[in-house]
């Protein structure tokens, strides 16, 4: 299998991780920035994605600044969806969910290769989901958005319900692949994410997380999240190391873990 640089930089920025207040106070304020670090654009911004095999441009919408940060996107993304357009057997006829997609744009590639149907989410909030939907609209056919695009809001820890209902068209009852892209630094939701690979991913299926230690400092936050994934409780899942790609630059001058993405498979024991 192949892994692809990406093709684009975002704005510069500073990430600020999801905490719970237990992990605020044990940083002793490590996550707050200094007020003129954070300059957020208040206006949407458009990005091109080129895709490297066949040429084709895909056109993103990006939200203006949002405090989820669905506003960015995020290296650990743009690695990913390189890895997948690279890889479209992954994805042929498969099902795939992809949680708190932003841009969305793992979830387009997955639809462009060919994948039976794709569920693309995000937090429950409207300016969120007209976003990805505009997104959707752009870059895929009537047929694709008839017949393959489903676009839920979701909740982290919410009943997977409605998600899996999206598949009953498709003769299948649970998702072959989960996406996950940059969404372990928010380490208080942790557990959720893993809930929703636990009770959503088929039996052979594979979860697919990519992302970047924004804080190398706590780094370890990050890594709590596969130690959680391998105990019984959150599904007992193998994981597996499937690649890292270094950047030229960090997506940030300040966050010098962002010019890193790192690729990992969580997949149910046989």
């Amino acid at each position: 299998m192949k892994t692809l640089n990406h093709t684009i930089a975002a704005a510069e920025q500073i990430p600020v991780a999801v905490v719970s207040e237990e992990e605020h106070l044990a940083s002793g304020g490590l996550f707050e920035e200094p007020e003129e670090y954070f300059k957020p654009e208040s206006e949407p911004t458009f990005r091109s994605y080129h895709r490297k095999g066949c040429g084709d441009e895909v056109k993103l919408k990006l939200v203006g600044s949002h405090p989820l940060w669905a506003h960015m996107l995020w290296n650990a993304g743009l690695v990913l969806a390189d890895y997948l357009d690279a890889n479209p057997s992954l994805l042929q006829d498969k099902t795939v969910l992809e949680l708190g997609a932003g841009g969305a744009l793992p979830s387009i590639i997955a639809v462009k290769c060919g994948a039976n149907k794709v569920v693309v989410t995000d937090y429950p909030e409207d300016e969120l989901i007209v976003n990805i939907n505009e997104n959707i609209e752009n870059n895929t056919t009537a047929n694709e958005r008839e017949n393959v695009v489903n676009v839920q809001g979701h909740l982290w820890g919410s009943s997977m319900e409605p998600l899996l209902a999206a598949l009953s068209e498709s003769g299948e009852t649970k998702f072959d692949v989960i996406i996950m892209a940059d969404l372990i630094a928010n380490h208080s939701q942790q557990n959720k994410l893993l809930q929703a690979a636990r009770e959503a991913l088929s039996d052979e299926g594979v979860v697919l997380v990519s992302f970047s230690s924004h804080r190398p400092t706590v780094a370890h936050l990050d890594e709590r999240f596969f130690e959680m994934a391998r105990e019984e409780e959150h599904g007992a899942f193998e994981v597996e190391h499937l690649f890292t790609e270094r950047l030229l630059k960090p997506m940030f001058k300040v966050d010098w873990g962002s010019d890193t993405v790192h690729v990992r498979t969580l997949k149910r024991k046989e």
